[in-house]
């Protein structure tokens, strides 16, 4: 996405939230569609859940709880990262 305007955003969502909804949805799955074709279905359930926590709770909490959601799986990333490099220093060591 270029030209991004925060401004039009928060005006929009404070004048028309549906209208804020259908684009910020819109917004999404395009962003989904550039996305290799094995990663779509996964950023679909990502941002399903994204949507629930959104629609569970304030948005200052949702924030927080996405959040805590990201690092979460971000931390599960660096478990296999870890595991490599030490299989490599391993090997290189020998």
């Amino acid at each position: 996405m270029t030209d991004f305007d925060f401004d039009e955003w928060a005006e929009l969502y404070k004048t028309d939230i549906l209208e804020f909804e259908r684009r910020r949805k819109e917004l999404l799955e395009d962003a989904i569609q550039q996305a290799p074709i094995r990663q779509r279905n996964m950023l679909r359930i990502l941002q399903s859940e994204c949507d629930a926590i959104h629609e569970a709770n304030t948005p200052i909490d949702a924030t927080v709880e996405i959040s805590k959601m990201m690092i979460e799986r971000l931390g599960r990333l660096t478990e296999p990262l870890t595991e490599l490099r030490s299989i490599d220093k391993g090997i290189n060591h020998k």
